[in-house]
């Protein structure tokens, strides 16, 4: 039996991009067989730097400058027990970008540290190229990203690089369990995703080492992408906590959060 994960819609929608069907003309379900789309465009690993960015529209066959939603999945890191099956992906997403962005993350209090400066791996600009070329396939449609870990940072680089025009066609962001990668952004960069900070719901869980790269519990949503929700989790085994298998529903049926004294 597949195991489950919360039966939250939009983190359900973000999960759908490890699906093994994310090819182009497939139809994306979540857990609980509810049909996100199609998709219709997808950008896997294009020139070596290992991003997966899929465009998922209900009605593949209405023209393209008719759709006026597209869902955009971003997916996150391979798993290290893949590497023997697919160890480009496992080696692309985990030295060349995870270590390398861990990295860069962690030294951002450095007195050496350059600011201003965009830090960006490779996969970050290839997934915010994606984006863009989604956007301009579609050039009427609002657009809702999702991503989870590495996926996160997807998304939070992608938004930072929107252009004036298309960062006004972000209808949402939900992110899970990525680091934070605020730090590593120049100062144009930052004033972009600070433009649209209440369309970006971040989600991280504090049991979760990845989540809290760049983060600190005291500060809230400061200085970070997005409105940060610090999930209440159940206490697991490392890696499941990471997949998100500890979040919980609170009474009204959305994540549980903690309550934090900043926003």
């Amino acid at each position: 039996m597949v195991k489950k994960y919360i039966d939250d819609l939009s983190l359900q929608t973000a999960m759908t991009e490890y699906n093994s069907s994310m090819v182009k003309g497939n139809e994306v379900q979540d857990q609980y067989d509810r049909s996100i789309g199609y998709v219709t465009l997808d950008f896997d690993n294009e020139n070596g730097n290992g991003e997966q960015v899929y465009a998922v529209v209900k009605d593949p066959n209405l023209p393209k400058d008719q759709v006026l939603e597209v869902t955009v999945l971003f997916r996150g890191s391979t798993g290290p027990n893949e590497v023997l099956s697919k160890p480009a992906d496992v080696w692309n997403d985990w030295v060349e970008n995870d270590l390398f962005l861990g990295l860069r993350v962690f030294a951002q209090d450095h007195p050496n540290y350059t600011q201003n400066h965009d830090h960006a791996s490779g996969q970050l600009k290839a997934s915010s190229e994606a984006l863009n070329t989604i956007m301009a396939t579609y050039p009427n449609a609002k657009v809702n990203l999702y991503g989870h870990s590495l996926g996160s940072m997807d998304v939070q680089y992608a938004i930072a690089n929107l252009s004036d025009t298309d960062i006004n066609r972000l209808e949402s962001a939900h992110i899970y369990n990525g680091p934070n990668i605020y730090g590593i952004l120049d100062d144009q960069q930052k004033a972009r995703v600070d433009s649209v900070k209440g369309l970006i719901h971040n989600y991280a869980d504090p049991k979760d080492p990845v989540s809290m790269v760049g983060r600190d519990l005291d500060k809230g949503s400061l200085d970070s992408v997005g409105m940060v929700h610090f999930v209440e989790s159940k206490d697991i085994d490392l890696g499941n906590q990471h997949m998100t298998y500890g979040y919980q529903l609170d009474s009204s049926g959305n994540i549980k959060v903690l309550q934090t004294s900043s926003t």
